[in-house]
């Protein structure tokens, strides 16, 4: 599948019309869930998820696409105020709610893991990991080459955060690189996505 027919899946199951000025559309009433929906739509087999914490999304992902085969990589270390205590109950919670899907789980730091997927293999890469700018541009800088030409690379919390960089990132990342068009979700925690050339 080309970069035209995943646009013209996306208009279809999202409602995303022609839009090129390297600003976002904001698709209502799409949610990221709709997203992880249009995923099968596409027949996407092969993705990455970055930050899973619970396994949430990432079983949302698998029951919407059984087809699916899922790596999900979190180091699910402590940070900010969570303790590395709490990081091992995330972790076993993760675990259990995962354990009837077609997952990989890698528990390491997303940047330690890259170099290991090839280039242009991914159907898609769903960022979700640290949000601070330096660390929310470098995933984006090294995973979205990892996803093929016509698959989708997506930053969840496209939000301003006061501690946080990822809509800088998503921005930036936009602009330097010319991606035209490119989305958001229209939720709470929106999440920002464009199709890889």
């Amino acid at each position: 599948m080309d970069i035209k027919d995943t646009y013209q899946i996306l208009r279809k199951s999202m409602g995303i019309k022609q839009h090129s000025d390297n600003l976002p559309w904001h698709i209502k009433p799409a949610t990221r869930l709709t997203l992880a929906s249009t995923f099968k739509d596409l027949g996407y087999t092969s993705g990455v998820e970055i930050g899973t914490k619970y396994g949430r999304f990432a079983e949302e992902l698998c029951k919407r696409n059984p087809q699916l085969k899922l790596t999900c990589v979190d180091p699910w270390v402590a940070y900010h105020s969570t303790s590395q205590e709490r990081q091992d109950k995330i972790y076993t919670a993760a675990l259990e709610r995962l354990a009837n899907y077609p997952i990989t789980i890698v528990k390491r730091p997303s940047l330690d893991v890259v170099d290991s997927i090839p280039d242009k293999s991914l159907d898609f890469v769903f960022i979700d990991g640290d949000h601070h700018f330096d660390a929310a541009v470098m995933d984006i800088i090294k995973w979205a080459p990892k996803v093929r030409s016509g698959g989708i690379v997506a930053v969840h919390d496209y939000t301003p955060m006061h501690w946080g960089g990822v809509v800088e990132a998503v921005d930036g990342y936009t602009r330097s690189y010319h991606i035209d068009p490119w989305f958001i979700t229209y939720e709470l925690e929106p999440t920002a996505f464009w199709i890889q050339r």
